[in-house]
């Protein structure tokens, strides 16, 4: 037995120490995803519609190509409440009716393609009318760098045309309403 007691410590001790290091850097992992949600990086605004134009390129060739306008909103998995979630799915909806046909709808997030897909398969999420384009920190930061932000806020809303140009934003709405400036800029760009 004691031939294999030190083998038995030192194999345990290896273990227990790659169990650390481990939860170390998956503890900084999300730290550094959790940051990414409310730092604004640096980005010119033209390198970060750069940057959204080739996401849509790979993610969702489809924007933009047809129609001339995209709302954006931005959303993440880690911080969603409840509450949001809903008003996402009342967005959704509502932009599903044939008055809002005219233009694109993204949802926008810092989050990678994996985390959000596993999101959405556990919460059993189907979206009717918003393409999510994930991995959109530089777009997304550009956005409140350009507005002179200081941290990010929940949600975004943005608009933008074809060319890139950005033609609204909005930060820290409570739900879009009728006298919301946002619900009436999209009446206003998506009459025929």
């Amino acid at each position: 037995m004691k031939k294999y007691l030190l083998p038995i410590v030192f194999v345990l001790s290896l273990a227990i120490n790659a169990f650390f290091i481990g939860g170390h850097f998956l503890g900084k992992q999300r730290t550094d995803v959790i940051h990414s949600l409310y730092d604004i990086k640096p980005v010119s605004y033209d390198a970060g519609i750069k940057s959204l134009f080739g996401k849509l390129e790979e993610q969702a060739p489809q924007v933009l190509k047809e129609r001339n306008y995209a709302f954006i909103y931005t959303w993440d998995t880690l911080i969603l409440s409840d509450s949001r979630l809903r008003h996402i799915f009342y967005l959704d909806s509502l932009f599903a009716t044939p008055a809002y046909a005219a233009m694109d709808k993204l949802l926008l997030s810092e989050l990678p393609q994996d985390a959000i897909e596993t999101y959405i398969q556990d919460h059993r999420i189907r979206f009717k009318s918003f393409t999510i384009i994930s991995n959109a920190d530089d777009f997304i930061s550009a956005v409140f760098t350009l507005k002179k932000a200081k941290a990010k806020s929940r949600p975004m809303q943005a608009i933008i045309n074809r060319q890139g140009r950005l033609l609204h934003y909005k930060a820290k709405l409570s739900g879009i309403e009728k006298k919301d400036s946002t619900l009436y800029y999209i009446q206003q760009i998506a009459r025929p």
